[in-house]
């Protein structure tokens, strides 16, 4: 259990000190419904993969899926004023996820990181990590900070799924997900080391950490089972993994050896959105937001409909 540290002073200046014990836990104890918090031009954000949230300025971050250009998006927490950067000499491939966390060459400084993971049939060579340091205002043309080149230590994998920790380090889980029947499968857990990193700029070998069994979590060995985006708090203390029925929360501390069984988890409830393929924590590290692919889903919302971002709230 955690402990807080509460201290009140009152009159005649005694001071009392005492310690509140955490009784619910790491996980979040009760989500409330989930709630439309934003929507998104679709012409721009045509098929949301990836979505971040500024820690330092009231902005949304999003990357579109394959077939995109060089570039990512930025807006307001309302969805207004969006706008397009372009990543100068970067040739995505599948972006699948964005993060937010240090930059490699210059921890102090906070990086927007494009993970380039995707990989449908399994035939990727190698996959690219593309850093670029967050500004204020944003240009309408940045050079990445950093790219790091990857590739796993078995064989080609499929990943949606990527966590850009406060040490650095770079944690991807795997979305097996057979296109045959949509048969799902156990999530790999792989990382990249800060100092992996650094050494990365030809593809260098991700380092197999864990499995994660998610249809067995979800109850589901179809499309729910297939991991999409994912989200971790500030503190790495606990993860949120999305799949396009649900979200688990887990008790998991990604600072430290990654446990070979995971022992508590937690379903969220979402309103289910079609295509559901990006998640973030929000400010807080309580609250998560997430989104849709809507190109693959104008029935849904009808034609030049926007991207509704939909916020589930945990109640304390």
């Amino acid at each position: 259990m955690k402990r807080h540290v509460y201290t009140y002073t009152f009159m005649f200046a005694f001071t009392f000190t005492f310690q509140v014990q955490n009784v619910w836990g790491a996980l979040c104890p009760k989500w409330e419904t989930a709630q439309q918090i934003a929507s998104v031009n679709s012409k721009i954000v045509d098929e949301l993969s990836g979505f971040a949230v500024s820690r330092t300025q009231e902005s949304f971050y999003y990357v579109n899926d394959s077939g995109t250009g060089p570039e990512f998006f930025v807006s307001r927490r309302d969805g207004s004023q969006l706008k397009s950067v372009r990543v100068d000499d970067y040739k995505p491939v599948d972006p699948e996820d964005l993060a937010i966390g240090p930059c490699p060459l210059a921890k102090q400084k906070t990086c927007l990181m494009i993970a380039d993971i995707g990989d449908n049939l399994k035939r990727r060579k190698s996959i690219k990590l593309v850093f670029i340091e967050e500004k204020s205002p944003w240009p309408s043309i940045v050079k990445p900070h950093f790219v790091a080149q990857f590739k796993y230590p078995d064989q080609a994998h499929n990943a949606e799924a990527s966590a850009l920790l406060s040490s650095g380090d770079v944690v991807i889980v795997t979305k097996e997900l057979s296109i045959v029947g949509n048969k799902a499968s156990t999530a790999q857990v792989y990382r990249a080391t800060a100092a992996q990193i650094l050494k990365a700029k030809e593809p260098t070998q991700l380092v197999h950490e864990g499995t994660i069994d998610v249809p067995k979590i979800t109850k589901q060995d179809s499309l729910g089972g297939g991991v999409t985006s994912m989200a971790v708090t500030d503190s790495n203390d606990r993860f949120a993994l999305l799949t396009y029925s649900t979200a688990i929360e887990f008790d998991v501390d990604l600072r430290k050896p990654f446990p070979k069984v995971i022992e508590t988890s937690k379903l969220v409830p979402l309103f289910q959105l079609p295509q559901q393929e990006s998640i973030a924590y929000d400010r807080d590290n309580r609250d998560l937001i997430y989104g849709t692919e809507i190109r693959l889903t104008q029935r849904y919302f009808g034609k030049g409909q926007p991207v509704p971002l939909y916020k589930v709230k945990c109640s304390l």
